[in-house]
């Protein structure tokens, strides 16, 4: 019996103290005992040496009379500052003849100085947690990737994701690597079918974690809840600034690091990092974001980015992670970019038929020129100009991104050379109008003979495009128009059969 706390166990929360404790017991599993944890954030600073944090167990007979029963076990406390927090733990055993109801766990913080006994902060608690805990996790289908959240016994992938296909759990080391079980802090690719799944796990919770890194692309995951990625403690400065990279239906940046997903990061060097729910004590780099005024085309809502130049210390912060397996959906510019400078190939990875495009344009290109997308399938060519949309019906799997002089482009009227040309039998016309109008587009053979009228109607501004089958007419130079009520524009293209 310890008298002298008596005043201390009846009011243990001191609103001026300057220490806060957040105390929890768990009962073990393993042998029915008590874990403690004391989680301590200083709210002020203390100057006494030789602080110790206190464990105790005992009987609360009656609100005036505790019997320690277990132990009087302390620890060395080694926080002094305003700011900085950690975490204390012991382990109790307990007698199975006790009595839990009346069983009291208590943890002080007390200097053992030789000027001073002072006691800081103390917490007494009689309920006994779970240390387990139940999580449901829910994913779209397809291609995605995935994390641990809890430590489990069975970490067998199919009683971790029972509705995934099987054999399609990877994980990666300078490559993708067939896996059957899942461990924490690893990312993994794994497969859903198109309803796409459930997972319903009991575990124990994991508030903290090191992560090993190897230099360039690794694939992590986080704890049982969720951090910032800013929070991410990376002591040695690994992480690429703006390469943390989740993954649904295409790549994107992430900004949290949600239980139960996996992640992308690119890091400088081999290390360890560490996610944890403790606040205060992750670096930031400054980072800027070059992409802020940069030209954007998006392919199913996925951004690439052109226009602007980059840096070269900078210049791995705008790549992009391994391509996912066959299957999912993927677009990027050669040498796995997120931007070009000027111009580029884009290679797209397809999983469905029908892959919306669409563009803004902040920054026009120099000297007259106009941004053009190439579609390699069919060689077809579309200004990029604005904002819009593209429909494209035989998408490849390459497009190229360039530049091109544009002559006779008037204020209010653009016609583009057509393409292919040369041609047999079949080009495309593109042109763009900046208000709407009556417009005719007009074909004619040298003798001045209109052969064909391809487009006789009113249409809003924006840009257009006709196709001109020549499989009628015979070789030869031809000549076509496009006529609104202010302008008219005359090229010239070439059938060869």
């Amino acid at each position: 019996m310890y008298p002298y706390y008596l005043d201390i166990y009846e009011q243990l929360i001191d609103d001026d103290s300057p220490v806060y404790i957040d105390f929890v017991a768990y009962l073990n599993q393993d042998d029915g005992g008590l874990d403690l944890v004391a989680d301590v954030v200083m709210t002020g600073d203390i100057t006494t040496s030789d602080n110790k944090v206190v464990f105790l167990l005992a009987y609360k007979y009656s609100s005036d009379y505790f019997c320690t029963v277990e132990g009087y076990e302390y620890v060395d406390f080694d926080l002094y500052a305003e700011g900085e927090t950690g975490v204390y733990t012991h382990h109790f055993s307990v007698d199975p003849t006790w009595n839990m109801s009346v069983l009291n766990a208590m943890v002080l913080i007390q200097s053992y100085s030789s000027s001073s006994k002072e006691i800081y902060q103390g917490v007494t608690t009689n309920l006994w947690q779970d240390p387990t805990m139940d999580m449901t996790l829910a994913y779209s289908g397809d291609w995605i990737t995935v994390g641990l959240p809890l430590m489990m016994d069975n970490n067998y992938y199919l009683n971790i994701f029972p509705d995934a296909i099987e054999n399609t759990l990877f994980s990666f080391d300078n490559g993708y690597e067939l896996e059957t079980n899942v461990e924490n802090g690893v990312g993994y690719w794994i497969r859903f079918g198109e309803g796409g799944g459930y997972s319903t796990l009991t575990g124990f919770e994991i508030e903290e974690i090191t992560v090993p890194l190897a230099e360039d692309w690794n694939m992590i995951s986080g704890i049982s809840t969720p951090i910032y990625t800013n929070a991410i403690m990376d002591p040695d400065g690994l992480i690429i600034p703006n390469t943390i990279y989740s993954f649904d239906q295409g790549y994107s940046q992430a900004g949290m690091i949600f239980p139960g997903k996996g992640y992308w990061l690119r890091s400088y060097g081999d290390g360890e990092i560490t996610i944890t729910t403790m606040d205060g004590q992750a670096k930031t780099k400054p980072f800027v974001n070059r992409m802020e005024d940069a030209n954007m085309i998006r392919f199913n809502d996925i951004p690439l980015y052109f226009g602007v130049n980059v840096p070269e210390p900078e210049i791995r912060s705008y790549s992009l992670p391994p391509k996912p397996p066959a299957g999912a959906f993927d677009v990027r510019f050669s040498n796995d970019m997120l931007y070009s400078e000027n111009s580029g190939n884009i290679e797209l990875m397809k999983n469905t038929d029908k892959v919306s495009v669409s563009f803004d344009i902040k920054k026009d290109a120099e000297d007259g020129q106009v941004w053009i997308l190439v579609n390699s399938e069919d060689g077809i060519e579309y200004i990029l100009n604005g904002t819009g949309t593209i429909d494209i019906a035989n998408l490849g799997d390459n497009m190229q991104l360039t530049k091109r002089s544009v002559t006779m482009v008037p204020d209010d009227l653009a016609l583009l050379q057509n393409y292919p040309n040369p041609f047999n039998p079949v080009t495309s016309i593109q042109y763009e109008i900046t208000q709407q109008s009556h417009v005719e587009l007009l074909v004619h053979n040298i003798a001045g003979q209109e052969i064909a009228r391809l487009v006789n109607d009113v249409q809003d501004a924006g840009r257009h495009e006709a196709v001109f089958n020549a499989s009628s007419v015979p070789s030869g130079l031809y000549l076509y128009t496009l006529k609104t009520e202010s302008k008219t524009i005359i090229k010239k293209m070439m059938v060869m059969k």
